[in-house]
C-alpha cells in the first residue's frame, strides 16, 4: 500500500518540477496506475477507473524522440564494415494498414511513384552531414513503418524499409528518447 502511495506522492511532486524527466514521470504514472488497478480489482470503484484512466493518459500524451543514425554498409571483398554516415536521406513516416510490399519501393523511381500515389506517406526529417536525424512522434499515433530514401546518390545505396514495431524493439531507449543506428547497404 506504501508503494502506490508513494508512487502517487512522487508522480504529484514531480509533475509541479520543471526539471522533471519525462521517464521519471513515466515511471511513477505507470506504478500509480498498476497499484490503482490492484485497488480496483479487489474494490471496483468509478473512482478507481477515472484516476487509472487519467494516468493512462499521462503517459500516453508523451512524445516520443527518436534520433537516427544512418551509415553505410559496405563489402570489401568478403568483409562488411561500416563507412560513415550518409548525409541526405529522407525519412518518410508510412501510416497505412499493411507493411508495403518490397516491389513499392525496391528503387527510388518505384519509391517516388509510391509516395506520390500514396496519401499516408509524410516526410518526417532528412540526415544532416553526419547521418543523424531526430524525429518527434505521438505516442498515440505512431506510424506503421519509415522508409529511408537516400537522395543524390543514384540507386548505388539501397532503400529501407523498417516497421515501427522492429524499430522500437532495436532502439537503445529511455522511455523519452530513442536511439537506432541504421545500416544502409551500399554498391560501390
Amino acid at each position: 500500500m506504501k508503494v502506490g502511495l508513494g508512487a502517487l506522492s512522487k508522480l504529484k511532486n514531480l509533475r509541479n518540477e520543471t526539471t522533471a524527466r519525462q521517464s521519471d514521470v513515466a515511471k511513477y504514472a505507470i506504478g500509480a496506475s498498476e497499484f490503482l488497478q490492484i485497488l480496483n480489482k479487489y474494490n471496483e470503484s468509478d473512482f478507481y477507473n477515472s484516476r487509472i484512466e487519467k494516468l493512462n493518459n499521462i503517459v500516453e500524451q508523451m512524445p516520443l524522440d527518436v534520433k537516427f543514425t544512418v551509415t553505410k554498409w559496405v563489402n570489401n571483398y568478403g568483409e562488411f564494415f561500416e563507412a560513415g554516415g550518409i548525409s541526405n536521406v529522407e525519412v518518410w513516416a508510412y501510416n497505412g494498414k499493411v507493411q508495403p510490399p518490397l516491389n513499392e519501393y525496391r528503387n527510388d523511381k518505384r519509391l517516388t511513384k509510391f509516395l506520390e500515389s500514396a496519401s499516408e506517406c509524410t516526410l518526417a526529417g532528412t540526415t544532416d552531414n553526419k547521418g543523424h536525424v531526430d524525429l518527434h512522434f505521438n505516442r498515440k499515433n505512431l506510424p506503421k513503418g519509415l522508409f529511408f530514401r537516400p537522395i543524390g546518390y543514384e540507386n548505388k545505396i539501397i532503400i529501407k524499409y523498417m516497421d515501427i514495431s522492429e524499430m522500437l524493439e532495436k532502439s537503445k531507449q529511455s522511455y523519452d528518447k530513442a536511439q537506432i543506428r541504421i545500416k544502409m547497404y551500399c554498391r560501390y
